[in-house]
């Protein structure tokens, strides 16, 4: 709901339409995604692929044992098995570069950054541009008053945890300056800073 309310969700498909100009009629597209969750990102991407005529495959990983049983019994009420899901580490993906042949098409990952150090960033990152043969997209937070601010208001009536959690994932956000450096030093150029509602932006483009 989180990711729907607040626009991530459309942050994720504004890159994939935009993307798709390029792809062929029901070509078969691979996407990894990065500490997936509720996998709510890939049955959202699956969804907008089927619509638009492409045959989208999506792999999520997640470290974390108990969220990715979620996950899989989330993904199970879809029937969907064109979504896969597998126990892997953002900081040591389990797929071959995509220069050694190997790789997906697309790496993305959403609200995961803000808990990494900045050391971790950068790896997770490069991890990402790494396995992916056309391109990345990441989304998060942007740190600053209006993000704080909203946050308390969106939260004044949410559960102890998740008031916590909110709160403390804006203070841990980034600021435009940092993300948009996160590409030069990662060799990747080709990444671009976008700004997008609720204080969200992303990190996205492609090598080609």
């Amino acid at each position: 709901r989180v990711n729907r309310w607040l626009g991530g969700t459309g942050a994720v498909l504004q890159h994939f339409r935009r993307w798709s100009e390029r792809w062929r009629p029901g070509e078969r597209i691979t996407v990894l995604d990065v500490a997936t969750g509720s996998a709510d990102i890939p049955l959202a991407v699956r969804r907008w692929g089927t619509r638009a005529g492409f045959d989208v495959r999506i792999i999520g990983v997640d470290l974390h044992e108990t969220t990715l049983r979620l996950a899989r019994a989330h993904v199970a009420t879809r029937r969907d098995g064109a979504i896969t899901l597998a126990r892997g580490d953002a900081l040591a993906l389990p797929f071959a570069d995509a220069a050694s042949g190997g790789g997906v098409d697309y790496a993305i990952c959403s609200m995961f950054f803000h808990h990494l150090s900045d050391e971790a960033v950068l790896q997770a990152l490069r991890d990402m541009a790494g396995v992916a043969r056309r391109g990345v997209r990441v989304n998060d937070l942007v740190r600053g008053p209006f993000a704080r601010v909203g946050i308390r208001a969106i939260t004044l009536w949410a559960d102890p945890v998740d008031k916590h959690d909110a709160r403390v994932s804006v203070a841990k956000a980034w600021r435009r300056r940092e993300v948009e450096a996160w590409a030069a030093e990662v060799g990747a150029p080709w990444l671009r800073y976008r700004a997008h509602w609720a204080s969200r932006f992303t990190l996205a483009g492609e090598k080609i």
